[in-house]
């Protein structure tokens, strides 16, 4: 399973919905735009309120405000977690071939009449399956944005 956030990434993101939410000349005028009132827009700038505000509402408020607050934030927060790619898309498509590998051989070995679960995975080898997972979506995520980067590099500005 995944990571829980961070109290100090949970503060980021509170701080990014403020500041998102200064963005207009309150807080009605902003419930205006989306699908939630004054009150619950409130409640999520707040450190002690333990909800986040829903993507659909970030992506209204922030187009209305012509600027990425939050998700930007969000976007610099998973800079500082996931590598950026080493090179372009077709060298960073090349550590697929070994990930997935390594997934498709784990699962043939977790699933033999052999192995610790039998043909079904045991618990230890659930969580290994998702170990080998996230590394695998490690290096999508590196070919996806080296991908991007490519296309941002050709693109006429």
């Amino acid at each position: 399973m995944g990571e829980e956030m961070t109290d100090m990434e949970k503060r980021q993101i509170k701080v990014a919905t403020r500041q998102l939410l200064d963005e207009f000349p309150s807080l009605l005028e902003a419930s205006k735009l989306c699908r939630m009132g004054a009150t619950r827009l409130s409640q999520y700038q707040y450190f002690d309120a333990p909800a986040f505000m829903p993507i659909d509402v970030v992506f209204v408020l922030e187009r209305a405000a012509r600027k990425p607050v939050l998700t930007g934030e969000v976007l610099k927060m998973h800079h500082a977690v996931w590598p950026s790619p080493e090179g372009d898309a077709a060298s960073e498509v090349m550590d697929l071939a070994p990930a997935l590998g390594e997934l498709v051989t784990f699962i043939k070995e977790a699933t033999h009449k052999a192995s610790h679960g039998g043909v079904r995975f045991s618990e230890v080898e659930k969580r290994r399956y998702q170990e080998i997972r996230a590394r695998m979506e490690k290096e999508l995520r590196e070919v996806d944005l080296a991908v991007e980067q490519d296309q941002a590099l050709t693109l006429p500005g």
